[in-house]
């Protein structure tokens, strides 16, 4: 938690305010049904059409792109990589 930057913070706690939270208990309390207005603290996100599994795909892609090696069902005996990287 110490590295992480103060705008991170300010973005998770965006829009929240002890105010808020109690008003929004209250409600909850009358009404069983309510549900919070805020449901994600980051304002938009553009899922891929296919699903997350386009994701991982895109991530190997790039990896055969740039000359890596996907082995799969291996057994990992040694591990190469250079500190920068």
């Amino acid at each position: 938690p110490s590295e992480l930057s103060s705008e991170w913070g300010t973005q998770r706690v965006k829009g929240l305010s002890i105010k808020t939270i109690i008003l929004e208990q209250l409600k909850k309390l009358s009404n069983k049904n309510f549900k919070t207005k805020q449901t994600s603290l980051i304002e938009s996100f553009y899922y891929p059409k296919f699903g997350p599994g386009q994701f991982w795909e895109e991530m190997a892609r790039q990896i055969v792109l740039n000359g890596g090696e996907i082995k799969f069902n291996s057994e990992l005996k040694k591990l190469n990589y250079k500190a920068t990287r």
